[in-house]
């Protein structure tokens, strides 16, 4: 995210010739320009700014409402579903990404002959063709569904959400987004983007920081030797079970915690 976030943030800071979304007061752009920890991005007021591409690469007014609706209404849904509610807001490219970063995990177990994350969430009766020929869109549900039980503290937490712009990329709309948490002048606030891909059904989001890094750490923990992780084991999660996190303790997951050493005398 960091990489579009701060030639982003640069953009919507100095091209008002795009008249979308509400523009920040001198106390956002100071926190924008923070955020984005770049010189360069605030610029001096008397320094004549080319605004040229601006106009020429400005969005409509209903694909910018279009886009901004999509936005917040895919982290809302993370915000109060968890990552489970992220499928049905997804660009078809985004869950095929996930499945090509994913699958070589478990192609990689079933090379070791091992099969702890095809359980979780597959099944334990389903094999790596199943999961190889799954439908992307399935295939990224269940995998969302088994992380969202695990740690559904992940998801994205935040009391407000303030659009700010948007800005075109080809095709593709970037949407920035203000988070804070609590209330308050002083409480804390991050600056977020979400990018969009229109599929012929109104935009949809293509995959963030947060989900491919879901996808990197199940590539990295399945992908490599799990026989003799600490790791506690996956286990599938039946369906209508509620999202609580749970941690096996003994020889299926975590070991049980040593007993605490006498305080010496």
């Amino acid at each position: 995210m960091n990489r579009i976030c701060k030639p982003l943030i640069g953009l919507v800071l100095l091209c008002p010739a795009l008249g979308l979304g509400a523009e920040p007061d001198s106390s956002a752009l100071e926190k924008a320009a923070a955020t984005a920890g770049t010189e360069g991005t605030a610029r001096s007021a008397a320094e004549p700014v080319d605004q040229s591409h601006c106009r020429e690469s400005a969005v409509s007014e209903s694909d910018a409402k279009a886009a901004t609706e999509a936005a917040t209404a895919y982290l809302n849904a993370l915000k109060n579903g968890g990552f489970g509610a992220a499928p049905a807001y997804l660009h078809p490219e985004a869950v095929e990404r996930f499945k090509t970063l994913v699958m070589p995990a478990l192609d990689a177990e079933s090379a070791r002959g091992t099969r702890s994350l095809l359980n979780a969430t597959f099944g334990r009766e389903a094999t790596i063709a199943a999961a190889r020929s799954a439908d992307p869109a399935d295939f990224m549900a269940r995998f969302v569904r088994v992380v969202s039980a695990r740690d559904p503290d992940a998801a994205p937490r935040f009391s407000a959400l303030t659009a700010l712009g948007v800005v075109p990329e080809g095709e593709r709309l970037h949407v920035l987004v203000r988070l804070g948490a609590g209330s308050g002048p002083d409480a804390p606030e991050r600056l977020e983007v979400v990018s969009l891909l229109a599929d012929g059904h109104g935009w949809k989001v293509l995959l963030d920081g947060r989900l491919e890094g879901i996808a990197g750490v199940l590539a990295g923990r399945f992908g490599r030797d799990d026989r003799r992780s600490a790791l506690p084991r996956m286990e599938p999660v039946p369906e209508g079970a509620p999202l609580t996190p749970t941690v096996p303790q003994g020889p299926a997951g975590l070991p049980p915690a040593p007993e605490p050493a006498p305080l010496p005398r």
